[in-house]
């Protein structure tokens, strides 16, 4: 009678509209089985949106303990993804709780018409990414998604009242034209563009590509998917169901207002290539990630103290 999005409901039918005596193939075809199913599910549906807003406490007790289910239906039930988008409570870097895509909708910031949404294992390697450190600078609210379907219903869902949704480790987006502070854009000076360069050619194959940007204030470097790619967390997943997976190679972006960016082209050739493998490695460190190359990441962290 009702969906496996909804499995967690159990209760009993009482109804004069079906015969006492009943084949599986009846049940499965009736169209009196099918209206008295979407009759059902629209009303638990909507006793659980009551319940949000008589009490909201309680019921982010009942998301906890089943949210991860009522997910499953963003994913993968288009008839009923709206309906339980208004019921969904996600985490918020701004209020610290969960809260609805209402309220995020609500509070967004002037000109903003995305959803943004950062994935990681745990929401405390979430709340330390440097992915956020431009949506602080400016005010801006960032959902915060720790369970694996959280990356899958977000991009299969699309838009919310016609706001779509952004990873902020995967998708391209612009904060320059937002309300909140300002941070300095440097991505188009020159010395950027040689620093760059720079860290390319000592990173090598290690990335897909190295770029300027102005989404950092405190770190010097963040990793973000190339075109098409996938995030970390993403491959994560991705690897669990499949060991056999690749992940591709990243973008690294690069505060060029950093200090230490801005030290690199006075620093011998052996220590840029030792700072740049570090910065590279520690990005991965701060995504979840081990470093690539274990044995060298020491051996780079001892040169640089000894020469810095």
């Amino acid at each position: 009678m009702l969906p496996t999005w909804l499995r967690f409901v159990k209760g009993i039918l009482d109804t004069t509209s079906l015969d006492l005596n009943v084949s599986r193939e009846m049940v499965q075809n009736s169209p009196v089985i099918r209206k008295i199913s979407k009759s059902v599910t629209k009303r638990v549906l909507s006793e659980l949106k009551k319940k949000l807003k008589k009490d909201e406490a309680g019921y982010d007790t009942f998301w906890e303990q089943f949210g991860k289910v009522l997910k499953e239906g963003l994913y993968e039930d288009y008839e009923y993804r709206d309906k339980i988008a208004e019921i969904t409570r996600a985490f918020s870097l701004k209020h610290q709780k969960l809260i609805s895509l209402d309220t995020y909708l609500d509070e967004m910031a002037d000109k903003q018409d995305k959803f943004y949404y950062l994935t990681a294992d745990t929401l405390k390697q979430a709340s330390s990414s440097p992915h956020l450190e431009g949506f602080k600078s400016k005010g801006i609210d960032v959902l915060l998604m720790t369970d694996p379907i959280d990356a899958f219903w977000m991009s299969q869902m699309g838009t919310f009242n016609d706001k779509s949704f952004v990873s902020i480790s995967r998708d391209k987006y612009d904060l320059s034209e937002l309300s909140g502070g300002q941070t300095e854009d440097h991505t188009q000076d020159a010395d950027s563009n040689v620093i760059s360069e720079l860290i390319k050619d000592c990173l090598g194959d290690l990335v897909e590509d190295v770029k300027p940007t102005s989404s950092l204030v405190e770190s010097p470097v963040r990793l973000i998917a190339g075109e098409g790619g996938l995030d970390f967390n993403l491959e994560r997943i991705m690897k669990a169901q499949n060991p056999e997976f690749e992940g591709s190679k990243k973008i690294l972006e690069v505060n060029c207002n950093h200090e230490l960016i801005k030290r690199m082209l006075d620093l011998s050739s052996d220590m840029q290539k030792a700072v740049s493998r570090v910065m590279f490695e520690q990005a991965r460190i701060l995504d979840g990630e081990m470093p690539s190359d274990p044995q060298q990441f020491p051996k780079d962290l001892i040169f640089i103290s000894s020469g810095l």
